[in-house]
């Protein structure tokens, strides 16, 4: 329990942040956008047992749209 109180204020704290920016600091990424990215797109992606983790970053629909723009930008590749 005290683990999802950690991991949600996290994500509060990061929301609020990078509000309706691309990045958090700036027009372009730095090793912040990277670890934030790493962490929250393994969350969301990882199939847990228990989905609550994934379901506390959901609630932050910026950090969501923040994983997605940048797994497209950065990893998908053309076919």
């Amino acid at each position: 329990l005290q683990v999802l109180e950690e991991v949600e204020r996290c994500c509060r704290s990061l929301s609020s942040k990078l509000g309706t920016n691309l990045y958090f600091f700036g027009e372009s990424p730095t090793e912040l956008d990277a670890l934030v990215f790493g962490h929250l797109y393994t969350i969301l992606t990882t199939e847990l047992p228990d989905g609550e983790l994934a379901n506390i970053v959901k609630r932050h629909q910026n950090l969501v749209d923040f994983c997605k723009r940048i797994d497209l930008e950065y990893f998908m590749r053309s076919q």
